[in-house]
């Protein structure tokens, strides 16, 4: 009886790399590259929607936050994540993978959502450094 060999391959999606900006995930990238290249790969920031909402709801009452300045910081987070991790796909394309920069909004923690967005691509491996959220009151202690 011949072996399956369908499930001796690995998944063919793009290797995800977690990108906080922080100097412990610019060394995950670049220690792990090139022994990787050409494979295609992820390069995910992770931001924390909705955070414009949660730092004035404290101190005013619902009816007066102004929301447009809430989704204003939403937009900002949202395009500082957007260029974290497009710096962070363009080092993996120095290094020879074929990187796209991606960012993505917290669902439950950020090691959660980088997980469900590996599952969702069929990611063949996740690269590991340090991950936080990208929120001004975010904890960084999160780790993948």
């Amino acid at each position: 009886m011949a072996a399956d060999r369908s499930a001796l391959e690995p998944p063919a999606g793009p290797i995800v790399f977690g990108d906080d900006g922080s100097p412990a995930s610019e060394r995950a990238l670049r220690s792990t590259a090139p022994l990787l290249a050409p494979k295609r790969a992820l390069v995910v920031t992770v931001w924390e929607p909705s955070v414009g909402f949660e730092v004035l709801q404290p101190a005013i009452p619902p009816a007066v936050i102004d929301i447009r300045a809430a989704l204003e910081v939403d937009e900002a987070l949202y395009e500082g994540a957007r260029r974290m991790a497009e710096r962070g796909a363009m080092t993996a394309r120095e290094l020879g993978l074929d990187a796209e920069g991606l960012a993505v909004a917290d669902v439950l923690t950020v090691a959660e959502t980088l997980v469900r967005l590996a599952r969702s691509r069929s990611s063949c491996l996740h690269g590991i450094g340090v991950v936080k959220s990208i929120a001004p009151t975010a904890p960084i202690n999160d780790r993948t």
